[in-house]
């Protein structure tokens, strides 16, 4: 369902405790709706809720019954404002939600939510932009990260629980290390690219299904195919997959090595096999990254935080 502006504008703002429990008391259940749905906003986008468990007012989706909604703001008796946030939670949609209910003080940057904020560092009040808590996880049902705020004396969030943003590059030194076993494999593949004369190293569907077999059935264009070779990016299980893949590749067997060679091409965005390499370490082994810790307040932009993401 495509969401416009007067989806947003109908959000009230619901600033603290108060706010919020006066509009669930005002507001009146959704006619007919067997969980007593209270809508914040629009009455016919009852998904986007709002109720009371044990006193603390909760906004969020849902409108089925308590146990199965889910959380975005929390207004608590004692004057706290906790921010629920899971991966998936990083949208435009729902940064527009939290500046209609808390302030116009978010922003998503880099695979993560933006506060502007205040805190306190060292008895030192501070402000500027902090990053919202996230497990980092990309599962539906990852637990809930909360970041938790309560209202300063000009009516601005300040951030009690805040960590300063973490920038990654990686180790030359450690990094040349890791890549030491495989440079006998890196060096047999670009000999079988030179050998086929192109730019890039392919491999014929007949030759892939020598070295992991046949599947049933037919592809899109009413062909054979073949087995699927080893996903290491989305796999099932990709840290497995990149395991057997980096034996494969120090192994001496000449088999092992194809194994491994056709599962690098199958896998390989275009890159070069040197870069390959340093992507799947990097993503196997997080202490090849350095880390840097930012105090200032600014937004800044992690280029090799995507390793760090499950």
């Amino acid at each position: 369902m495509a969401l416009g502006w007067t989806t947003y504008r109908s959000i009230p703002r619901l600033g603290n405790y108060a706010e919020a429990k006066r509009w669930h008391d005002d507001v009146a259940p959704i006619r007919g709706d067997e969980h007593g749905t209270r809508p914040v906003g629009r009455r016919d986008q009852k998904w986007f809720s709002i109720w009371m468990e044990g006193g603390t007012v909760h906004v969020g989706y849902g409108n089925g019954e308590l146990s199965k909604r889910q959380t975005l703001v929390a207004y608590h008796p004692g004057g706290t404002i906790a921010i629920h946030r899971r991966n998936r939670w990083s949208s435009a949609s729902t940064n527009e939600r939290l500046d209609r209910l808390l302030g116009g003080n978010f922003c998503t940057h880099q695979y993560d939510m933006w506060v502007r904020c205040k805190w306190f560092d060292n008895g030192t009040m501070r402000s500027g932009y902090l990053p919202l808590k996230s497990n980092g996880e990309r599962k539906w049902d990852a637990t809930d990260a909360v970041s938790t705020f309560v209202r300063g004396e000009g009516g601005e969030l300040v951030y009690l629980n805040y960590t300063y943003p973490v920038t990654h590059k990686p180790n030359k030194v450690r990094l040349k290390e890791a890549l030491a076993p495989f440079v006998p494999f890196i060096q047999f593949v670009e000999g079988l690219r030179k050998l086929q004369g192109g730019d890039y190293l392919t491999f014929t569907q007949e030759t892939r299904a020598e070295f992991f077999g046949w599947a049933d059935g037919v592809d899109y264009r009413g062909q054979r195919r073949t087995n699927p070779v080893p996903n290491l990016h989305w796999g099932d299980d990709p840290e497995t997959l990149r395991a057997q893949f980096f034996a494969w590749a120090r192994s001496d067997d000449p088999d092992d090595r194809m194994r491994a060679a056709i599962t690098m091409v199958n896998n390989n965005r275009q890159t070069t096999v040197y870069q390959f390499f340093t992507d799947m370490l990097l993503k196997a082994d997080h202490s090849i990254l350095d880390t840097e810790v930012h105090t200032d307040g600014r937004l800044v932009k992690d280029r090799y935080k995507r390793y760090l993401l499950k």
